[in-house]
């Protein structure tokens, strides 16, 4: 919950300024967060927005022409993300303000990126029983969507069989092009949009890319907005594929739509358009923000835009959750790492659109497809043996394709993600396409109901190999069977390729992703086609992740009104699993299928009928994220832009104790330390369960890894009650890494598990 205390000691005031080009030809603007102390405002200005203008003014009247308004430059003013406002200055503006008293910290505004039918049936969502009755399918939950905007007539915002709106909304929707007000009704809630930044730096917005509204250009938003809490839709299909009920995680919940990225921007976000966003969504009473979108990973917190806004929504009480990026399988690519923030990867389900190849050896190897012939999607299409065209000079394609005889034939290419290809292969005469070492999340660049294209990731190390290694040889010829939609596929959950992993660089301590949910070929709303018929589509991406998690928050909120956001948060992680449906760990496809790691998954695949009833959490307050910053070495002035007030760090605060209460536990060594190395965590649980429960701690450890906890059994004698304990861990120097489980187990009944990581450096 909020904390007031600190929301009243708020001291500071914070400026952002986004880019332009001066008639001076060699001062350029940046856009720029400029954190000052709010205490300095003179008496004669009655609001700090008209301190604010005033001294955009002065600076303006030093450096600007004299017919320049600063008005023109004045974007947003900031109360609860931050103190302050936006606006357009040069470098030489921005170096007189430093100088003016009361200057905290200043850094560049940045720019980011955005990153079903069956989905909720695999998370483990029944209609009849568990979370979703009980939480009322997420009744009165509001969720707000900071996207790319959203398409108000797909049937899955309809508000059929919807209460009226909650009285505490606060919300609006807001006019603009090709969007009206009336669009809006009981399940989307609000609708606004946030572009000035957007608007100064690429310029008007091309209308025909784009809308000056909510309304969605590109159809990301309204697939994760109907994602976390769209209505039932029946009879949906994506190019006949995935067809049945679309429903959102949170089917009741409420929707609010804040448009932060646009086509202009090469649908991008300015950092300034989010953070007002973020403002606007906690201030209108959303109780779950969702973002699948992500700025600079290597961005220490107080220059991180989310990180900051979602600081302030921590203290309103409210949960932020996050896509953790699609830069993997690499290690150190995790974005939205911060502790209040709760992050998530991608996942495979049991569904997949297989496509098989039959090599002329007789080889079969199987594959992914969205080709849709017309004919009935259980049967799919054929293509009988067929030469094949593959040019081990040019793999990828790149070359004119005369020179291979293309036409006719079969073309394979390697590691093309280039939607042109298709276009290059058709021009050519080819039958179909292979594309072989793409990844998961490249099958969706290629949904086509016109032309064959099979994909082969390169997770799938044999297949790829195989095609290969038979291309090469003379005269290939193959055979493939598209378009068939499989339910039950073996194994599932996944760890999928592209997921960022751990550590994240602003705090390897803290382990991140903190879990896993369906990021792969999930089906959602998306723009009406060329006939103007509402569409779904089969995308993948952590930003299909996020809103899952988003929704089944929302469904715990519902429950557990009472409960943190830190709290639902250790719900899931601590009650969420790690094997797959054939019992056996979840493997990570982007390592050939070997067992995942908690810095792939986190604590593992989010199990939304457990998250109800957890038994214990590990609860987080704002004074905790405030130790734990003062634990990150940053300077006073960079703590001050992330609190909003000066924060006196003790000298005793260390990662392993003090620091935080998370629901995880990461020991850093040093690389040349001692034969062995040893830490000590300390921990607070609280009971969420039976008023009276006993629990006892289960270890499990590799060789080279000592965990003991002490106490090793908790008894509680009433609900909410806390109890501490401690957990030292002791690693022999043989690895980089290394991890295990430490479970507290009430006669089976809960098990609220932890992931331990050792990681040395």
């Amino acid at each position: 919950m909020a904390d007031n205390g600190i929301l009243f000691r708020l001291l500071l005031v914070c400026f952002m300024f986004t880019s332009y080009v001066t008639t001076k030809g060699a001062d350029y603007a940046s856009t720029y967060i400029i954190c000052m102390d709010k205490s300095i405002k003179p008496n004669e200005f009655s609001t700090h927005e008209h301190w604010y203008k005033s001294l955009l003014s002065s600076v303006k009247s030093v450096t600007a022409d004299q017919n320049t308004q600063s008005a023109d430059f004045y974007h947003y003013t900031y109360d609860t993300v931050m103190q302050g406002f936006s606006a357009l200055l040069t470098q030489s503006e921005l170096d007189m303000l430093e100088e003016m008293p009361g200057h905290v910290l200043s850094f560049p505004d940045p720019e980011g990126n955005i990153h079903t039918t069956h989905s909720t049936e695999f998370l483990g969502l029944d209609p009849n029983s568990g979370l979703l009755p009980r939480s009322r399918f997420g009744q009165d939950v509001i969720i707000a969507i900071l996207d790319t905007g959203i398409w108000p007539e797909s049937p899955s915002f309809g508000d059929h069989g919807m209460e009226p709106v909650p009285a505490r909304w606060k919300g609006k929707c807001v006019k603009g092009t090709h969007f009206d007000p009336s669009l809006c009704n009981k399940k989307l809630i609000g609708a606004r949009f946030f572009n000035k930044a957007n608007l100064a730096k690429y310029g008007t917005v091309d209308f025909s890319k784009d809308y000056d509204s909510p309304r969605d250009f590109a159809g990301h938003g309204s697939h994760t907005s109907s994602t976390a809490g769209g209505n039932y839709v029946e009879g949906v299909n994506s190019y006949g594929y995935a067809q049945g009920t679309a429903r959102g995680v949170a089917p009741a919940a409420r929707i609010a739509m804040y448009k932060v990225v646009w086509a202009s921007a090469s649908e991008r976000a300015i950092g300034s358009d989010v953070l007002a966003g973020m403002e606007s969504a906690i201030n209108d009473g959303a109780d779950v923000l969702s973002l699948s979108l992500g700025f600079d990973s290597v961005t220490p917190y107080f220059k991180d835009v989310i990180a900051l806004g979602a600081f302030a929504a921590a203290k309103k009480g409210v949960l932020v959750v996050c896509a953790a990026g699609n830069d993997g399988p690499s290690r150190k690519t995790m974005y939205n790492a911060a502790p209040w923030i709760f992050t998530v990867g991608a996942s495979t389900i049991d569904r997949t659109f297989k496509a098989s190849l039959k090599l002329g050896d007789g080889t079969v190897v199987n594959g992914s497809s969205f080709y849709y012939s017309g004919s009935d999607p259980q049967k799919g299409a054929t293509i009988s043996s067929t030469p094949l065209r593959y040019d081990e000079g040019d793999p990828a394609c790149n070359k004119k394709l005369e020179a291979l005889k293309v036409n006719g034939s079969v073309l394979l290419c390697f590691n093309n993600t280039s939607r042109k290809i298709i276009d290059d292969a058709i021009a050519a005469g080819a039958v179909a396409l292979v594309l072989v070492g793409v990844d998961t999340i490249g099958v969706t660049a290629y949904p086509d109901d016109t032309f064959p294209v099979a994909v082969f990731p390169p997770g799938d190390k044999g297949a790829v190999d195989a095609v290969l290694k038979y291309a090469s040889l003379s005269d290939p010829v193959v055979g493939i069977q598209f378009g068939v939609t499989v339910l039950g596929f073996e194994p599932a959950p996944s760890v999928v390729e592209f997921s960022s992993r751990g550590p994240s660089f602003p705090s390897p301590n803290v382990l991140k992703p903190d879990v896993i949910a369906p990021g792969v070929n999930i089906l959602a709303a998306w723009l009406p086609d060329t006939r103007g018929l509402n569409k779904y589509y089969i995308v993948s991406g952590t930003s299909m992740s996020c809103p899952h998690v988003a929704g089944i928050s929302a469904l715990v909120k519902a429950v557990h009104s009472d409960w943190s956001p830190a709290a639902i948060r250790s719900a899931l992680m601590t009650t969420s699993y790690g094997v797959d449906n054939l019992n056996h760990t979840i493997g990570d496809l982007g390592r050939n299928g070997r067992p995942a790691t908690p810095l792939d998954l986190g604590a593992g695949q989010v199990d939304a009928q457990r998250a109800i009833d957890p038994g214990l959490v590990y609860d987080l307050s704002v004074e905790d994220y405030v130790n734990f910053l003062c634990t990150l070495n940053y300077s006073a002035h960079q703590i001050q832009a992330m609190t909003g007030n000066e924060v006196l760090c003790s000298s005793d605060l260390d990662l392993g104790s003090d620091g935080l209460n998370y629901p995880s536990f990461t020991a850093i060594f040093r690389k040349n330390s001692a034969s062995k190395s040893s830490t000590t965590f300390k921990r607070t649980i609280t009971n969420v369960g039976d008023s009276v429960s006993y629990y006892k701690v289960v270890v499990e450890a590799p060789q080279g890894l000592k965990i003991e906890v002490n106490p090793s059994s908790l008894t509680f004698m009433e609900k909410f009650q806390k109890l501490n304990f401690s957990v030292t861990v002791e690693a022999e120097k043989n690895t980089r890494f290394e991890y295990g489980y430490l479970s507290w187990i009430d006669n089976n009944r809960h098990v609220v598990k932890s992931p331990v990581v050792v990681l040395f450096d």
